[in-house]
């Protein structure tokens, strides 16, 4: 039996969820090194209500109290870069080297000149996907993005994390979505295992944000 209860957000919901999230995403930069300021950190109660009204956010409570949150939104093609396109569908046709040598969703970091390498000779026989095709064949899968991933830290390595990560696994395979994608700090080694070990694999890495940010994917089908 779950010790927790898992339940959807509300409105009413939202200056515990601002504690348990400020609190959580504190710690998170920490232990990462972030120096930089975290977008969960900035939101606003408005913003909050936004997601809740418009996304799929769960709450674990144990004994009433909010210990932990976690957001599922769709994902939208305009807001992938080529390389996560890539990890996602695959940048050539299916009967071409790439896919007979690796699967692209393994690939640990994937740039344009390791793409390069490995599609020669897919180049040379003219049948990578155009950038309109991939988009088409993105446009017909449902993708979702997770955030907002907190857990109180006297409540980490409880069950939180894992019971909220079941719930959504659930979630997104009775809505048929065919990936979800979620980013962390490359760095914080324990998030990072915490999600392989749930099917979420590493597929390119950024600096954007001022620190070294990892996109993990997991396919559904």
């Amino acid at each position: 039996m779950n010790k927790y209860l898992l339940r959807r957000a509300t409105i009413k919901d939202i200056p515990e969820m601002q504690k348990v999230i400020k609190i959580a995403m504190t710690q998170y930069a920490d232990l990462s090194g972030i120096k930089t300021p975290l977008e969960s950190l900035l939101e606003s109660f408005d913003d909050l209500k936004s997601h809740i009204e418009n996304d799929m956010f769960l709450l674990a409570f144990h004994k009433e109290t909010l210990v932990g949150t976690l957001r599922i939104s769709d994902l939208e093609i305009s807001e992938l870069t080529d390389d996560i396109k890539d990890a996602l569908i695959g940048p050539c046709e299916s009967e071409c080297a790439c896919v007979n040598k690796k699967d692209w969703i393994d690939i640990t970091v994937i740039d344009n000149d390791s793409k390069n390498e490995c599609c020669s000779e897919c180049v040379n026989m003219n049948i990578l996907k155009s950038d309109e095709v991939v988009d088409l064949e993105l446009s017909n899968l449902k993708l979702a993005y997770i955030s907002r991933f907190a857990v109180l830290p006297e409540m980490q390595s409880l069950g939180v994390g894992s019971a909220l990560f079941n719930s959504a696994n659930e979630y997104l395979i009775r809505n048929s979505y065919v990936h979800a994608m979620l980013h962390t700090a490359i760095n914080n080694f324990a998030l990072v295992n915490f999600y392989k070990k749930r099917d979420f694999n590493l597929v390119s890495t950024s600096t954007d944000r001022g620190y070294l940010r990892g996109t993990f994917v997991k396919r559904f089908v």
